[in-house]
């Protein structure tokens, strides 16, 4: 099955994690916390749209989605160091006269593993930030069909390649109870080393809106 499906159990594993309530005076700690940004850490969770790259001999992408989850750890007074695991997937419609048969997808995915820094500002309940982060990443270009049963098969990838890449992103946390955070943000992937495929250039870099949720401790 598609690595996409692994949204679900993330999102599991994240709210499971969170705290069931707090009391008054873990609420005014935890007000603290946010107002000053200068002690703890937190997890989060991105999920969200990703506008990946187009191919001359294929028609415009029909899926594209970005995820991430990762660890923040504030070093300083609104400065926090996050290592955060990715992946950006873009699936396309592949021609019969390219594939082997009519129901076939071409998809394109970027693993990637980076440490971002991110820098925040306090205004009241929201905490608006900007942090640039750098990794490396694994792309890779397959193909999935879709049976008569609706179970879909991955095969090995056509092409991969290990990259070094560069992520970039500005959005804003609100705190909504206690230690939970909603958000949202752009994000820009430049991936810097490509490949070819049929004669075209492969760029998996791309832009990201994604929402996400935090849970601070």
């Amino acid at each position: 099955m598609k690595a996409k499906t692994t949204v679900v159990p993330l999102v599991l594993c994240l709210l499971l994690a969170a705290e069931p309530g707090t009391s008054m005076a873990g609420e005014a700690d935890n007000r603290q916390t946010v107002d000053n940004g200068s002690r703890g850490g937190y997890w989060y969770l991105n999920l969200g749209s990703f506008d990946g790259p187009e191919f001359e001999s294929l028609e415009e992408s029909t899926a594209a989605a970005g995820l991430g989850v990762g660890y923040g750890l504030f070093v300083r007074k609104n400065l926090a160091v996050e290592f955060e695991s990715g992946l950006t997937s873009t699936d396309y419609d592949l021609p019969i006269e390219l594939g082997r048969g009519s129901d076939e997808t071409l998809t394109l995915d970027t693993w990637s593993v980076t440490v971002n820094v991110k820098t925040f500002r306090n205004v009241g309940r929201m905490q608006p930030f900007f942090g640039v982060g750098v990794g490396f990443g694994l792309t890779e270009l397959s193909y999935y069909e879709d049976d008569y049963y609706d179970y879909y098969y991955v095969d090995e990838p056509l092409e991969d390649e290990t990259t070094f890449l560069a992520q970039f992103t500005l959005g804003a946390d609100f705190r909504i109870k206690g230690r939970h955070h909603l958000g949202f943000s752009y994000r820009k992937l430049e991936v810097f080393d490509d490949f070819d495929w049929l004669g075209e250039e492969v760029d998996a870099s791309g832009d990201s809106v994604l929402l996400s949720y935090r849970f601070d401790f």
